[in-house]
């Protein structure tokens, strides 16, 4: 939609559908929420202090206060499966890139007669992260089928058999996997101290970074630069 509108739903509940709030529709969606008797609102939203990506707030955006009189708030945009008082960003229902491997996913529906807004799990992943050590335990115990036209990483923690990591690898091609990639840990001096964890989204590992860096003050804002950056990058990709 670009114009908010109610929608009254069974047993007379009403929500109030809002558009993404932009420069356009800004004076028309403010005027909407504050007349609004509506008890539920959902919409496409920017609101300060969630987390745009996990580990990353929004800190700018509409204040959340101004949401303060809803029995409760849905919205999409924001990735991440968050709540926070009387507003929830359901999150996206399937796994876009590994920085999901770890999120819940899944659909919503909303019970008229109990006010409940219920989450089923999308059991379906296109994302996975396997360790792979020949040391400790048979990497080929492992059922191979599950990774058909899958997005698979492999972590190698301890590799001492090279013939069985390439039994390995060939097993994952032979059961047609989308997309493999090999991420190797090294026992350099700087890896060995905070190793990257590669099932994370390029963006948490660098927060991370940043967290770890005691000569940066303004930590926060280190961050939101970066995040711009990446945003912006992404954007590029798309035109």
């Amino acid at each position: 939609i670009s114009s908010p509108c109610e929608i009254e739903m069974a047993n007379g509940i009403k929500f109030l559908a809002l558009p993404w709030i932009n420069k356009s529709n800004y004076d028309e969606s403010i005027k909407a929420i504050q007349s609004s008797t509506a008890e539920y609102a959902i919409g496409h939203l920017e609101i300060a202090g969630f987390q745009v990506l996990r580990g990353v707030k929004h800190e700018e955006g509409t204040d959340p206060s101004l949401f303060s009189k809803f029995e409760h708030v849905y919205s999409g945009h924001f990735h991440c499966k968050q709540t926070d008082k009387n507003i929830s960003y359901l999150g996206t229902p399937y796994q876009i890139t590994f920085g999901d491997v770890n999120e819940r996913k899944g659909f919503h529906v909303f019970d008229t007669d109990t006010r409940v807004m219920e989450f089923i799990p999308n059991k379906n992943r296109m994302f996975y992260v396997l360790r792979y050590n020949d040391k400790d335990e048979d990497p080929m115990k492992i059922d191979f089928s599950e990774y058909k036209n899958k997005f698979v990483k492999i972590i190698v923690e301890t590799k001492t058999k090279p013939y069985i990591f390439d039994r390995f690898m060939d097993s994952l091609y032979g059961a047609q996997v989308a997309n493999l990639t090999v991420a190797e840990e090294q026992n350099s001096d700087i890896l060995s101290v905070d190793k990257v964890d590669a099932s994370l989204d390029t963006v948490s590992i660098i927060n991370n970074e940043i967290d770890g860096m005691q000569e940066v003050q303004n930590k926060e804002k280190l961050k939101k630069i970066i995040h711009e950056l990446y945003i912006e990058s992404l954007s590029s990709q798309e035109t």
